[in-house]
């Protein structure tokens, strides 16, 4: 799918749906921590966006992992290590990776891990916080790729948004899809959100004499590779890998979880996506 011109928002941001009377899909990727992304997940999901070509790519936020800016490293050797820069172009090759033959939308929220540098310099380094040049979207290169930094709580579909989840006004629950509920309950529209590293659907229906509404919360995981993750300990955690997807036609949205092996590997639409490769998948 070739682009084509985006209608944008009063703010001049531009949106998602481009078409509200032809049925598309829209990608969501959540949570990578390059460079501590499962990159046969991420291989796989450059063949996804390949063969499916969604009308968008949303990526729910924490892309990169960065930490040596983090708070938790402050005072120890990995505030030292100088990988800032190696992440940042590790992240870069893995959006070229994605996008250099995708010509939809791209969009990227800015995750609690993704602030850790503008965390950083404020407290650390304030004379130089407000440089242009630590802006996220600078930082990336996005314009590069024909991608854009959304707002904290963007819209996605009809009576969808999309966040990372982080949100000081959301409960986080333990449970896989409570916390996209709960911001759904806030919010008062349907949430897709990252940042738990869970995957699930929660919802409640509304309504009387058979006119229902759902009230939806949708948590799409991630595709970090948990043995590159050093603070755990015993390799576990209540984490799920998934990818999501909104299907859209009209108003009418259908939300998708697509979950994710721990190689890697997947199944959509008959499809098996592994190394990065497509075939069908075994009956």
């Amino acid at each position: 799918m070739r682009p084509q011109e985006w209608p944008t928002s009063s703010e001049g941001t531009r949106l998602i749906i481009h078409d509200r009377t032809s049925p598309y899909t829209v990608l969501l990727i959540p949570d990578t921590h390059v460079p501590e992304h499962h990159t046969g997940a991420v291989a796989n999901i450059a063949a996804l966006i390949g063969e499916i070509e969604p009308a968008g790519v949303v990526h729910t936020g924490d892309f990169l992992n960065l930490d040596a800016p983090s708070r938790w490293s402050k005072g120890t050797i990995n505030e030292f290590a100088g990988n800032v820069h190696q992440e940042r172009e590790q992240g870069k090759r893995v959006l070229d990776l994605w996008f250099s033959d995708y010509y939809g939308y791209k969009g990227l929220h800015v995750g609690n891990h993704d602030r850790r540098i503008s965390d950083y310099l404020r407290k650390y380094a304030p004379a130089v916080a407000d440089m242009p040049e630590w802006e996220y979207g600078r930082l990336l290169d996005l314009d590069s790729f024909g991608a854009e930094v959304r707002d904290s709580i963007h819209p996605l579909a009809p009576g969808w948004v999309s966040t990372h989840g982080d949100n000081r006004e959301i409960k986080l629950s333990p449970d896989a899809g409570k916390t996209a509920y709960n911001a759904a309950v806030k919010y008062d529209v349907n949430v897709v959100c990252g940042h738990t590293h869970r995957a699930g659907i929660v919802q409640t229906s509304h309504g009387y004499n058979g006119r229902m509404k759902a009230k939806i919360g949708m948590e799409i995981g991630h595709v970090t590779d948990m043995r590159k993750v050093s603070y755990l300990g015993t390799g576990y955690a209540n984490w799920q890998m998934a990818l999501g997807l909104v299907h859209v036609n009209g108003r009418k949205v259908q939300p998708q979880l697509i979950l994710v092996s721990p190689d890697g590997s997947f199944t959509y639409d008959g499809m098996e996506f592994r190394n990065g490769k497509i075939r069908k998948a075994a009956k």
